[in-house]
């Protein structure tokens, strides 16, 4: 079995790498409220979980068909990208399923725990230092997340808990995985993960009683059509930029997603947000901020 070390990312790719996942955690943060908007109509998470899959799938094969390239994966790659594809199911799923049991602010707090492992998991895997300064601005972005997002602490169901943690052990593999993907993170490897994700997620449709009929479907094509559009440009985004640059950077850049969602909600959904969660997101955008300018500096040295 090959090791999982990741090579030394150069330094010149990193802003452009953070700039990816900067541009992947706004898309994913605006498609959470049409996500919101396709359930209130009556189109359940699993669904639309199968949907934008599907969605992503046509897309990157449309595209490879027009614009050229292949999709072969070379043998020695195949493994990584199974693992890749096998831990963001695993994340969706699980996400997706937590809040069936507990309060999605909750759910959220908890999944967004994910750079922290991201961090602890670093010195092992990217052979990174384990820097106070770096440790320093995870606490500080999962504090203002949890002020952003302001969750409520209703009775807690234990299963509830148990699958938005493994969402977030998942969300951290997939970020190391993704940083060495088959093929840079370009077409073959986008192919390749969603062509694997797509039957485990309509077996899961099926598994919670689905799918919902077509008229409904229908009657949500709008946001549907918004959050796929957002999720396929976020993914996209995502598996580029995190081969540009480093795990752990890219996971505390992702903590902006959240932030995104939650306001972006007050616009479409006329969600309202309390002074907390303004104090919230803004201890998250500095702390952003703090670390692409470290970025830079060191990109100038």
């Amino acid at each position: 079995m090959k090791s999982v070390a990741l090579a030394k990312v150069p330094l010149g790719s990193n802003v452009a790498g953070l700039a990816a996942i900067v541009a992947s955690a706004v898309c994913f943060g605006l498609s959470i409220p049409f996500a919101r908007s396709a359930a209130l109509l009556g189109v359940p998470g699993p669904e639309l979980a199968a949907i934008r899959t599907g969605g992503t799938f046509v897309c990157v094969a449309l595209a490879t068909r027009l614009v050229g390239g292949g999709l072969f994966v070379a043998a020695g790659e195949r493994r990584p990208l199974l693992y890749l594809s096998f831990v963001s199911a695993v994340l969706g799923i699980a996400y997706l399923s937590s809040v069936t049991f507990i309060a999605v602010g909750v759910a959220a707090t908890i999944f967004y725990t994910f750079p922290l492992l991201i961090l602890a998991a670093s010195p092992l895997i990217e052979k990174a230092a384990f820097t106070a300064t770096r440790l320093i601005l995870f606490v500080f972005a999962f504090l203002g997340i949890a002020l952003a997002i302001g969750p409520s602490m209703p009775v807690l169901d234990w299963r509830g808990l148990v699958l938005a943690g493994l969402a977030s052990v998942a969300a951290a593999a997939q970020f190391f995985f993704a940083a060495r993907a088959p093929g840079g993170g370009g077409m073959a490897t986008i192919f390749w993960i969603n062509c694997i994700m797509l039957p485990i997620a309509v077996i899961v449709v099926l598994a919670c009683g689905g799918p919902v009929p077509i008229a409904t479907i229908g009657s949500a094509w709008v946001p549907i059509g918004l959050n796929v559009m957002f999720y396929v440009i976020g993914f996209v985004m995502q598996m580029r930029g995190l081969r540009m640059t480093s795990a752990s950077a890219g996971g505390l850049v992702f903590c902006l997603e959240p932030i995104v969602s939650t306001v972006s909600a007050t616009v479409i959904l006329s969600e309202h947000l309390a002074l907390s969660q303004y104090a919230g997101g803004a201890i998250v955008l500095v702390v952003i901020l703090s670390s692409l300018a470290s970025t830079g500096q060191r990109d100038q040295t």
